[in-house]
């Protein structure tokens, strides 16, 4: 490993974090739930709730119920069918691969090519999306979301009876369910490898999450079981394996999603101390590591799409800053929200003309018409702390 690579490596990861983090205290107190029964039922959710309410009655949804009765006629997700041999990989195993590689092959991205393959970064490769569960993924996410707020809307029973199918088929059926891990997201492909550090993958059950909330407390759904099994399952995971200790460590925004997932996942069975630990370790650290005075965000803006990776990052750190205020964490809630504002100012100066709607030239609609930083664009920021679909910036209209 020569000096530039430490380098990069100093600067990607937080050894500080390695071994300092709150992972064997969150997984104890993880490990004490008796009750599933009472889920999403912590006062920040019932928040997130009257949120979406309040939406719900402001903006325009007409779209909506086309939208959602499209969504009715598709078949159901299923993570057991694969596009590719998995080479003795489980079929329940979510595999994804390192987006930004492209190979002069159409090989099995699974298998070691003898063409060497190139790197380039924000470049997502439609032919590794379409051999990968990412897409299925977070288009089961993105569904269940829009599903959760036609529901909330229009009471059609329609909608809540997809959505239980869907959940149940990959969250709880034992055949059918993924496995509650990540061991081969974002596999390095053509390279032969078997194993890959990609939880960034799983910030969309975060939109999952919510659509539960909604499901909650607009129509009295009741969250299966098995479905939060899987939950606590995959955060046991994240917070026992090396796949997890590689997210949580890094100083980017794949580190700040992994603290929101927690989080989230935490809260929605009511576990607060799981979250105001995460909070109390990492959120005023990747502030001041994230943001500098001028605003923007160093370890995002040496990217290949610098505005859209530093636009991303916001959006966890704003869950984060939501949460500290909500728990009343730190004392520094003032300094916190001026550095994240004044972030968010600089990204408005950044984008311009019609990168106000593209930003930049990110297009990741090559699996399932679904962009694969959806819902996260600029005009989102105002919806926050909801998500609304299709929420679109002034130019792309």
């Amino acid at each position: 490993m020569n000096l530039l690579t430490l380098k990069n490596l100093y600067h990607d990861y937080s050894l500080k974090r390695g071994l300092f983090n709150y992972r064997k205290s969150c997984r104890a107190s993880l490990s004490e739930i008796d009750n599933l029964q009472d889920c999403f039922s912590h006062s920040y959710f019932q928040s997130i709730a009257k949120n979406y309410s309040k939406k719900l009655g402001s903006v325009d949804l007409s779209w909506l119920a086309s939208e959602a009765d499209k969504i009715i006629k598709k078949p159901y997700l299923d993570i057991t069918k694969k596009n590719l041999d998995t080479f003795g990989i489980n079929s329940n195993d979510y595999i994804s691969f390192a987006p930004y590689y492209w190979c002069e092959t159409e090989e099995n991205p699974l298998s070691k090519s003898s063409v060497k393959p190139s790197y380039k970064d924000s470049r997502s490769n439609p032919f590794l999306a379409n051999q990968s569960d990412k897409p299925k993924l977070a288009q089961l996410c993105a569904r269940v979301h829009l599903l959760a707020l036609a529901s909330a809307k229009y009471k059609e029973k329609h909608y809540i009876e997809y959505i239980h199918e869907q959940l149940n088929i990959w969250f709880v059926e034992q055949k059918t369910r993924m496995s509650p891990n990540m061991k081969y997201a974002q596999i390095k492909p053509w390279k032969g490898a078997k194993r890959g550090y990609g939880i960034i993958d799983s910030r969309w059950i975060i939109l999952l999450l919510d659509a539960l909330v909604i499901l909650k407390y607009e129509v009295n759904y009741e969250v299966d079981e098995g479905v939060m099994s899987w939950l606590i399952e995959f955060a046991d995971w994240i917070l026992t394996s090396s796949s997890g200790l590689n997210e949580i460590m890094r100083e980017n925004n794949r580190g700040s999603w992994v603290d929101v997932l927690l989080c989230y996942i935490a809260l929605s069975v009511n576990k607060q101390d799981v979250t105001i630990s995460i909070i109390e370790h990492n959120l005023a650290n990747r502030l001041s590591k994230q943001i500098g005075e001028d605003g923007l965000q160093p370890l995002e803006m040496r990217r290949y799409n610098p505005v859209s990776y530093s636009l991303y990052n916001m959006y966890p750190l704003y869950y984060l800053y939501n949460l500290e205020q909500h728990f009343n964490v730190d004392d520094n809630e003032r300094e916190h929200i001026n550095r994240l504002r004044g972030s968010e100012v600089s990204l408005s100066k950044l984008i311009t003309g019609n990168e106000k709607g593209k930003i930049e030239h990110i297009n990741f609609c090559s699996s399932y018409n679904l962009n694969l930083y959806y819902p996260y664009s600029h005009a989102q920021l105002s919806n926050f702390p909801c998500i609304i679909p299709f929420t679109e910036n002034q130019d792309e209209k």
